[in-house]
Formats: structure tokens, sequence, C-alpha cells
């Protein structure tokens, strides 16, 4: 045998070794086939897949989803993090929260309602006006349940 052949016939038989170990790999679910790149394909063996087993074709909405899943989580890390001394995360929460905002409104003496203020305001006035509604309705029921409990016990 020649020096190519045998050159030939190890990597062939390494390629063999690597496809079933990959295939073992898959099959047990271990991280380091998740994690490691399919030489042939050219992609990600499992990464490169969402939730439902189908190839990733929008990186940014699949980027999205995952976040919009786990934000709460991220939000608590976050807050951990500047807890414990982490000026960017802090940093990024109050941008985020929009604390600055409400700092400086504060700071220059006018502090003038936000947009969201404004309609938080005319949401609390219709469910006050709407819960002002129901009293005067079951208050007008009451009244008329008693009259006719008075016109029963007359008869």
């Amino acid at each position: 045998m020649t020096r190519a052949t045998r050159e030939r016939v190890t990597s062939a038989k390494q390629a063999a070794e690597r496809k079933s170990a990959k295939k073992a790999g898959r099959q047990s679910g271990s991280a380091k086939a998740k994690a490691t790149p399919a030489k042939a394909g050219g992609g990600w063996s499992e990464r490169g897949k969402g939730s439902e087993g189908k190839p990733i074709r929008n990186l940014k909405e699949h980027a999205k989803k995952l976040i919009a899943k786990q934000f709460s989580e991220i939000m608590e890390s976050m807050a951990e993090k500047s807890k414990a001394g982490s000026l960017a995360h802090a940093k990024f929460l109050f941008e985020i929260g929009g604390v600055k905002e409400d700092l400086s409104r504060a700071g220059r003496g006018k502090a003038e309602p936000s947009l969201a203020d404004l309609l938080m305001g005319g949401v609390k006035l219709r469910q006050a006006a709407n819960a002002a509604e129901l009293e005067r309705r079951s208050q007008s029921g009451d009244e008329e349940d008693e009259a006719m409990g008075e016109g029963a016990a007359d008869r």
C-alpha cells in the first residue's frame, strides 16, 4: 500500500468514526453533539433548528421570540447583577425603565406628565366612573327589592 492510499484509508476511517460518534451523541442528547458544527452540511448540527425542529430562517425574529419567552428571568438576573455593583447592568435597567427621564423631569421642577401618565389618568377616571355607575345601579336595585318586599308583606 502506498503512503497516499494509507492516508486516504485512515482519513476515511476517522470520518466514519466521527460520524458514528456524532450519531450516538445525538441519540443520547449529549451537549457536545449539540454544540459541534457539522462539517459536511456547513451549518450547526442541532443549534440551527428552532423549538419545532425546523431550520431557523429569520434569526432576528427567532431572537425576539426567545427574549420574549425569557424576559422576566432576564430582567431579574439584570437586577441581581446591578445589585451586586455592575454599573452597566444598572444603567441598562435605568434606561429601559425610563428612570433617567423621570429624574430629569423632576429635577427641572416642571414635572410634566408623560404620555403614559396621561393615558393612565384617563383609564383611572373611566374605571372610577364605571365603579360609581355600578354602585348606583346596585343601590337602586336594592331599593326596588325593598319596595317590592314591603308591597308583598302588605297583601
